[in-house]
């Protein structure tokens, strides 16, 4: 029993990391699960837009589709339906993931704040001990491993709002090549 507060500062320095961790990770698995449905819906969409496409009637036939764009085209096409209903699932799941990203902003910018605070102190004090020589090559690879663990939080934070926004650019540039106009002018310019 050398070491009796060992175990309190061991549950201390673990446990917030570890439910940092959890929190990120269902941030995580639920846009992966809405970056999914995007995808989807852009594959379904891609080839309807660029005139090749099908849209399946039910499960045993399919129905191919001519996509020949005219003015007399009525707002009852099968093309156009299927590209505003595949638009309107599209801007439910945006909004979704706008939900998602309000519900968990207040966490998230918590863990991010505290992640930086961390990671400086962590590498403080690598400086420190490499500096004055008093820390083993083990326990240096040990630091860089756990501030290494660290940077991954920033990650489970990015790369599914990227993945979602290149999606969301897909499906941009997907509409706006049918009427060449989107919904704003900036969206107009960003799109060009």
């Amino acid at each position: 029993m050398d070491h009796i507060g060992s175990l309190p500062l061991t549950i201390v320095y673990v446990v917030p990391y570890t439910v940092s961790f959890m929190i990120l990770l269902q941030y995580y698995s639920v846009f992966v699960h809405l970056w999914s449905c995007l995808r989807k819906l852009n594959i379904k969409l891609t080839p309807i837009v660029r005139g090749n496409g099908y849209l399946p009637h039910n499960d045993k036939s399919v129905t191919f589709l001519t996509l020949t764009r005219t003015e007399k085209e009525g707002p009852r096409s099968p093309q156009l339906e299927v590209i505003e209903k595949l638009r309107i699932l599209h801007l439910q799941t945006m909004n979704i993931a706008g939900n998602v990203n309000t519900n968990f902003g207040l966490v998230l910018i918590l863990i991010v704040v505290a992640v930086f605070a961390s990671i400086n102190v962590e590498l403080l004090e690598l400086y420190q001990y490499i500096k004055n020589g008093r820390m083993g090559p083990a326990h240096i690879v040990l630091k860089l491993l756990y501030t290494c663990f660290k940077f991954c939080f920033y990650y489970l934070i990015a790369n599914p709002n990227w993945m979602i926004q290149s999606e969301n650019d897909q499906m941009l540039i997907l509409l706006y090549s049918i009427r060449k106009t989107a919904c704003t002018d900036e969206t107009n310019s960003a799109v060009r």
